[in-house]
């Protein structure tokens, strides 16, 4: 708590700045409530949240907005020698000419207590290079921990052009996701904390990362592994025998 803020209205006017007024109309919105990560340069972009609280009791953080892609068309700027992050339109069937994988944008949710009825922690407007969800408390959690927004899907022409464009570097890999392990501190990985299709070819945790059926999407390497949800002696999950969007996979079991 704030030194001197004795009710909900002055801990958000200590923490957010402005007048009491103002601020206690935005604690009526909950939505607001959220920290938006934004990268105007290339190589930019990073947030950590440790020992932080989401949701909970009348108005908790919301959570991240991340507006940072891991993608750019390069600009110069006008101002000084470093290159400007312009965002690619989702709708974009074609990469611009200057299209760069750039490193910098992550986010990192560590030891904190994630209590979320309303609102996604991780709201994705662009995908980042790296997301790390680890060693958190996961209680009455009601809402994905990572929601795409507008469409709730990777499927628009750009995201699979950038994701394409990153599965070229195989030597010098660019992107790097981990929510499945060790997410959950007190218990084991949340079914909630899942990465969209697209993103799992990039997870930290492959080979051990888990679904309920072969992927229908993403670009996907031969010999990548899903293992079932529930895996029985007749299927443990699948194999991915053939390179592509998505591959060729086959079902394996228990030997």
């Amino acid at each position: 708590m704030v030194r001197g803020a004795r009710t909900s209205a002055q801990f958000s006017a200590a923490i957010l700045g402005g007048t009491s007024r103002r601020r206690r109309a935005l604690t009526r919105r909950r939505r607001r409530h959220r920290v938006d990560n934004y990268a105007y340069r290339s190589g930019g972009g990073t947030v950590v949240a440790r020992a932080f609280r989401f949701g909970g009791e009348g108005n908790g953080m919301g959570g991240f907005w991340n507006f940072s892609p891991f993608a750019c068309h390069l600009v110069r700027s006008p101002y000084s020698h470093l290159d400007l992050c312009e965002r690619i339109p989702h709708n974009a069937t074609a990469l611009p000419p200057n299209t760069s994988v750039i490193p910098g944008s992550a986010l990192t949710l560590a030891e904190s207590l994630v209590d979320t009825h309303e609102n996604p922690v991780l709201t994705l407007v662009e995908v980042p290079n790296a997301l790390s969800i680890r060693a958190n408390q996961m209680r009455y959690v009601r809402q994905p921990l990572i929601r795409v927004w507008p469409d709730g899907d990777l499927t628009a022409p750009a995201f699979s052009l950038q994701f394409a464009l990153a599965a070229s570097f195989k030597d010098d890999p660019l992107l790097r996701y981990d929510v499945t392990s060790n997410t959950n501190w007190n218990g084991p990985p949340h079914p909630e904390a899942q990465l969209p299709q697209e993103m799992l070819p990039f997870s930290a945790s492959a080979g051990r990362d888990v679904a309920d059926a072969p992927p229908t999407r993403g670009v996907w390497a031969a010999g990548a592994i899903l293992r079932a949800t529930t895996p029985t002696k007749a299927l443990a999950g699948w194999v991915c025998t053939a390179g592509g969007t998505p591959g060729t996979w086959e079902a394996f079991g228990l030997a």
